[in-house]
């Protein structure tokens, strides 16, 4: 109970300051003048969402954390369900964080090699 009451204190201000005295545009002056009254600039993440949600895979290889994620977001949701509890979600698992990796990785079936490590985003 106590949890609640404090997550209902702290939401009004955060909407003050996150979305209605929010700047989405990336103009430095407008997000200047938003920090008087407290509000939120969203420059930077309107200018490199692409950067945030894909990190340095190349344009034409985005489809592969794209369809990852969904793979995983979906297992999440499949597991929230008690109805899918069942012997095979341990084998839905097991497929999708082949997927996943395979996705994500490369170096087989034709998908190049993406190393988190390698200096280069996709060779």
């Amino acid at each position: 109970m106590l949890m609640v009451a404090a997550v209902f204190s702290v939401l009004p201000g955060l909407a003050q300051w996150g979305l209605l005295r929010a700047v989405l545009g990336s103009d430095a002056d407008a997000c200047q003048a938003a920090r008087e009254p407290g509000g939120a600039c969203w420059g930077v993440v309107t200018e490199k969402w692409r950067v945030i949600i894909f990190g340095r895979y190349p344009f034409e290889q985005q489809w592969r954390p794209e369809i990852a994620t969904v793979l995983m977001v979906a297992a999440v949701m499949a597991s929230c369900i008690r109805w899918f509890w069942k012997p095979w979600l341990v084998l839905m698992w097991a497929a999708v964080l082949a997927a996943f990796f395979t996705l994500m990785g490369g170096g087989v079936f034709g998908l190049t090699r993406c190393a988190p490590t390698s200096g280069a985003a996709c060779r």
